[in-house]
């Protein structure tokens, strides 16, 4: 299981595109993490995404009311979907430091439709289809032939002012990219925090280092995609250290 772990008050953007463990300090080695029985009372409650209650449209996709905060799901091409969640009760105004924004009047060459069934919300472009699971929130990316591509193993989760993100890991697949990270080019079983850090004398297990990225390419079976997670806020990649 993929678990991306982050800092920040809402899941900012993850944008897909077709085409945690123990914390360690800054030589690599781990932390073990020390807690009075005080302060382990006192952590958060991890609050899900819930179940979803109300669908509303919006312009290339929808928005969904959930029981414990909102989901949106928008097409930006055939082949690239943006996904947002908040607990708040309404998303915050888009930025992005790394994409650019859609000059205004721009009209999209292509089309996103939406349709609802018992079990799911779903959006469709000539690409992909994208499944939001009612009972859970889950989102699952499937092709336009209905071929699971990647999804989530688990509800969007939040713990005071940290969200998880959790996806499935099938055996085969491989990751790669996260910007500057020592270690095999294949970080499947690997975990890293990003955060630009200045680690002079480096060595093997040195994490993080100078440049932090957060988009993961995959690859299986001769197909790929990406993971951009659209953040400056501190993160915890794990791609299956801690839950292979």
């Amino acid at each position: 299981m993929i678990r991306l772990l982050g800092f920040a008050l809402c899941l900012c953007s993850v944008a897909f595109a077709q085409t945690t463990s123990n914390p360690t300090n800054a030589s690599g080695a781990a932390q073990a993490p020390v807690q009075s029985q005080a302060a382990q009372e006192n952590v958060a409650p991890s609050i899900a995404l819930g179940t979803v209650r109300a669908t509303h449209p919006i312009a290339n996709g929808l928005e969904i009311e959930s029981e414990n905060g909102r989901l949106q799901v928008t097409a930006l091409q055939d082949d690239v979907i943006r996904v947002r969640a908040t607990r708040a009760n309404q998303f915050a105004a888009r930025y992005s430091y790394a994409v650019l924004p859609t000059p205004a009047g721009a009209q999209p060459s292509f089309a996103a439709k939406t349709q609802e069934s018992a079990d799911a919300v779903e959006l469709d472009t000539a690409a992909l289809r994208i499944r939001v699971d009612r009972r859970s929130s889950k989102v699952s990316f499937l092709g336009a032939d209905g071929a699971l591509i990647a999804g989530d193993s688990a509800s969007i989760t939040w713990r005071g002012d940290e969200f998880t993100v959790h996806r499935s890991m099938p055996e085969d697949e491989h990751y790669f990219g996260l910007g500057d990270k020592a270690g095999p080019l294949d970080h499947r079983n690997q975990a890293f925090t990003m955060w630009n850090t200045d680690a002079y004398g480096w060595q093997e297990s040195t994490d993080p280092l100078y440049k932090t990225l957060g988009f993961l390419l995959t690859l299986r079976k001769g197909m790929s995609y990406g993971i951009f997670l659209d953040s400056t806020f501190r993160q915890h990649w794990d791609l299956g250290k801690e839950s292979p």
